[in-house]
């Protein structure tokens, strides 16, 4: 039942004095080694940096903010924030009154934080939160005052500054005013009284050698006792638990009612023990402090351990039957057997068997005939002495691995190492079955059991058997997990059956034929079951070295199954047998025989607690919601749940959202997280209960701030800067071209400019010259009409030369004008055409005047200059490729074989200048744009000659020649 720590196990020390539990569920211990929490896994110490650290606590208090307050042996006041010992700011307040009155019996914390200290002779010390201090009651005369302060009763003596035989009886008042009677008490040392409430508002008051029981200021009932109270609780069921460290009468004694304490009638749980303290825990464990032995603890108090320390022989108990009224038998691995009077609790020797083994295997009580049965070899116990059972068949005797009942109330069946038997036990004889038939019914068995329609199933080496007609045949029904071998059999009360499995759990048969497996996946503590066993409640047990689980039918083809282990109370997990008596289980395992009288209720477990954090491997105090610098990205989380009774062993399912979609399970409270990248993370922990049922989430969130160049600002700002960047440097990249364009434009420009202020003078000086010639000849008329033309010219020309660019039209009116004064000039020596494509939008083209101009020049001068007549000038303007062609022909003398113009060494200063000009517009700082070459006729001869001017459309719609 009870579980000792002592210094060993991590106590500051043996010597404990009173427990303490937080709102969180931490037990703390005060000792003379000072102050500890235990969180189920270990005992802490919280930090103490001061000159008392380590020395005697006494009297620890938790206030409405959850922190701990607790007394030194010379009454200065501590108290613990953050983990941390700190001393009380007002300790030199009480100081005075310490050094005249001492010890300091209670400490209490009011809701308004006023902290309340019973001083022995003072009374009550009341200190407010701004210092100001009171003394109550006001000292009139001797008296034992009490209050109700913070939620506890605290209690203390008065003097009233008069010095008093302690033979003297002093009032017991109450600050409150709460009913009272008029009670005095006599009291040889302050140790031997106190004042504590019941649930149901009464009072026990314990006052040196005379206790009371006090309802509305009533006293119910007095009685003289030298079992000295120190503290007195009552649990859940209403029982009461006293404790005592007085040495004529310590421990902790249980009483199961108040009338019960009134007439002393209880049993004492820790004899011996100096029992200083008890407290039940959130969990309904019991805990008690004492003086030389460290801490007892009861993780189900409803269960009673018969072990060696009961005067049994040996702690190993092999298996149990009942006689269904009052007693439970039990046998143990060495051979022994006793009997336990459930009434009493009191153990009984049983004479020892002859067995083969040594070791008890099988318990039957055959209620018919008021015998026990045991084996391995079977015997029955009548008489006081053990008989062996005899057959026929077997004058040595059956051997027996297990006992069952058969059919009836006369017969039972045995299995062994050879077959199996069936014993009449009206005869007290047996058989075996089948053994002279096959050499197969040899084989091992199990277990034999009857169902209700009388068929005998065996459990055999080579599987599940139903034997029939004194031969073994196969179940008429068949399932995958039939395969394992079966190890116990039992029938349900419904009819139904249930089959043990070896490494496959249970297979259950309903009354309809409809099975059902049931493994460690659905919740049973493991697929190896040794033993079942049906109580007359009804309810399925299974035993397996990983404790018992109960199974009870959902009433919906479904099954509620509950584990009960060491987290229930068992000593051990290693159960060999279990029985039911009067509503109470009996558990035999290897370390003694329990009787649980009930189980502890089920808890949702609580939210886990952070119990580290270890950032970048220095520990840090945590905050929701915490930032971390993006380098402090190695993160580990230390936590734990408070659950005494799991004994530390409590399984986890955590994730890191953020890294983790799924639970990570494990029963570790460590887990360590590596270079996490910048984010917001949320951890998430849940702890699982005895019954496999998850409880509360605890979250703790936290972020880690990527570095000032992984922002999203920083990339926001970067790509747009970059953007910037790129642009402006596209912009001057495209400013500069432009410029460059700008100036290139603006040279060909003035270049044009200037050939074009060259190539005017130099068209007028010919038209000039043509009509001076007119005029040498005496031909006014012709003078005449050539200065018509002349003039319209002159106009044409002024006009696009202001421009820099004319019209497609306009060009082809000029060179009509043109060609007209030449043919004047030249007497009508030649003719002269021009054809302009039907394609070709005069208006839509433009181009720099006089464009043409010298070709056809050129074409008068030298093709028609030794011409008479017939001369002969077309000009063809069309598209082709995206460029305007000029095609120039004449019928002249053509070139010479060189290319060369036949009249003249050197181009006319038009053609020459006209060539600079078309360069210019294709953009070029040489080169021509024109081709000159001879008209060939078929016979070879050459006809003329053809010039071909070209011109990009794409120049001339861009209009890159304008100003």
């Amino acid at each position: 039942m009870w579980k000792n720590f002592t210094a060993s196990d991590g106590l500051p020390g043996n010597e404990i004095f009173e427990i303490l539990s937080d709102p969180q569920g931490h037990l703390w211990f005060v000792g003379d080694q000072g102050i500890c929490r235990f969180n189920g896994y270990s005992f802490v110490r919280p930090v103490d940096t001061s000159a008392a650290r380590g020395t005697e606590a006494f009297l620890p208090i938790v206030d409405s903010k959850g922190r701990i307050w607790f007394t030194r042996l010379d009454g200065s006041v501590w108290k613990i924030e953050n983990d941390t010992v700190k001393s009380w700011k007002f300790n030199p307040v009480i100081k005075p009154y310490l050094e005249k009155f001492k010890p300091v019996e209670s400490l209490s914390i009011s809701e308004n934080g006023d902290v309340w200290l019973a001083i022995y002779g003072l009374g009550f010390l009341v200190v407010q939160p701004n210092g100001q201090h009171r003394i109550l009651p006001e000292p009139s005369k001797p008296s034992l005052p009490f209050s109700n302060t913070g939620g506890k009763l605290i209690y203390t003596y008065q003097s009233a500054g008069i010095t008093i035989s302690p033979a003297i009886s002093f009032p017991v008042v109450s600050l409150q005013n709460t009913p009272f009677p008029n009670i005095s008490c006599l009291f040889k040392h302050h140790h031997y009284r106190g004042i504590w409430m019941l649930r149901n508002g009464d009072i026990w008051l314990s006052c040196q050698d005379s206790s009371y029981m006090i309802r509305n200021g009533n006293i119910l009932w007095q009685i003289s006792t030298t079992m000295y109270t120190h503290k007195l609780v009552e649990t859940r069921e209403g029982k009461l638990l006293h404790a005592s460290h007085i040495v004529e009468s310590p421990g902790l004694h249980a009483f199961d009612s108040p009338e019960h304490l009134r007439t002393g009638v209880g049993i004492n749980l820790l004899p011996g023990q100096q029992v200083t303290y008890v407290l039940i825990d959130k969990e309904g464990g019991w805990w008690a402090s004492t003086l030389r032995n460290g801490v007892f603890y009861a993780r189900n108090p409803g269960a009673v351990i018969f072990h060696e320390t009961k005067n049994l022989s040996s702690e190993n108990i092999t298996c149990l039957t009942t006689d269904g009224v009052s007693t439970v038998y039990a046998g143990m691995g060495n051979g022994h057997l006793f009997a336990v009077d459930s009434r009493t609790e009191k153990v009984f020797s049983l004479p020892q068997p002859s067995l083969s083994s040594g070791e008890v295997k099988s318990l039957h009580y055959d209620q018919a005939h008021q015998r026990l049965y045991c084996s391995e070899l079977l015997h029955f116990f009548e008489k006081n002495g053990w008989q062996l059972v005899l057959g026929e068949d077997s004058p040595k005797g059956f051997m027996a691995k297990s006992i069952s009942k058969g059919s009836d109330a006369h017969t039972l069946w045995v299995s062994s190492s050879y077959g199996f038997s069936r014993i009449d036990t009206k005869k007290n004889s047996g058989e075996r079955m089948g053994m002279k038939i096959h050499s197969q019914l040899l084989e091992r068995t199990f277990d034999v059991t009857t169902d209700p329609k009388g068929n005998i199933w065996v459990a055999t080496l080579s599987g599940l058997k139903l034997w029939k007609d004194s031969i073994y045949i196969e179940p008429p029904w068949h399932h995958p997990a039939l395969r394992f071998q079966p190890r116990d059999i039992a029938i349900l009360p419904d009819g139904g059956m249930a089959i043990s499995l070896s490494g496959a759990g249970l297979l259950i048969r309903n009354p309809d034929g409809e099975l059902t497996q049931l493994t460690e996946r659905d919740g049973l503590n493991s697929d190896f079951i040794t033993k079942l066993y049906v109580s007359p409640e009804g309810d399925l047990y299974t035993c397996s070295y990983s404790g018992i689980n109960r199974i009870r039918s959902d009433g919906d083809s479904g099954w509620n199954i509950l584990s009960i282990d060491s987290k229930k109370g068992l000593p051990s997990n290693h159960v060999k047998d279990i029985v039911s008596l009067n509503d109470e289980l009996w558990v035999a395992t290897d370390a003694g025989l329990v009787r649980l009288r009930n189980l502890p209720e089920p808890i949702t477990m609580p939210a886990p607690l952070l119990e580290d954090l270890l950032v970048n491997n220095i520990r840090r105090v945590y905050t929701q919601g915490m930032n971390l610098s993006y380098d402090e990205n190695n993160v580990l989380i230390r936590f734990y749940a408070l659950h005494f009774r799991s004994a530390g062993y409590i399984p986890y399912r955590y994730r890191l959202n953020g890294v983790d979609t799924a639970y990570t399970h494990a029963t570790t409270r460590e887990v360590h997280y590596a270079r996490l990248s910048p984010g917001i993370y949320a951890f998430e922990v849940q702890a699982q209960n005895e019954d496999g049922e998850w409880g509360k989430t605890s979250i703790w969130s936290f972020q880690i701030i990527p570095a000032w160049w992984d922002t999203v600002w920083f990339r926001f700002v970067a790509i747009v800067c970059l953007l910037l960047g790129t642009g402006l440097l596209f912009y001057l990249r495209f400013q500069k071209r432009h410029k460059e364009a700008l100036l290139k434009e603006k040279i060909r420009e003035m270049e044009s400019a200037a050939l074009r202020a060259q190539m005017n003078p130099h068209f007028i000086f010919n038209c000039l010259g043509s009509i001076q010639h007119f005029i040498s000849e005496n031909d006014p008329d012709s003078a005449m009409r050539y200065l018509a033309n002349f003039a319209r010219l002159v106009r044409l020309a002024l006009h696009s030369s202001v421009d820099g660019v004319h019209t497609l039209r306009e060009e082809v009116e000029m060179l009509e004008h043109y060609l007209t004064l030449e043919q004047l000039r030249f007497r009508n020596k030649f003719t002269f055409a021009i054809k302009v494509d039907s394609d070709l939008n005069s208006d839509d083209i433009s181009l720099p005047p006089l464009l043409v101009q010298p070709f056809v020049e050129n074409a008068i001068l030298h093709g028609m200059k030794n011409k008479t007549k017939n001369g002969r000038i077309s000009i063809h303007l069309f598209i082709k490729d995206g460029y305007l062609n000029v095609q120039v022909c004449d019928n002249g003398p053509g070139l010479h074989p060189d290319g060369t113009i036949p009249v003249s060494n050197r181009k006319s200063i038009g053609m020459m200048l006209t060539e600079r000009r078309l360069a210019l517009l294709a953009g070029k700082a040489s080169g021509s744009s024109f081709q000159i070459e001879n008209i060939v006729g078929s016979d070879g001869s050459v006809l003329g000659t053809k010039v071909v001017v070209k011109v990009s459309l794409g120049e001339l719609a861009q209009n890159k020649f304008k100003p």
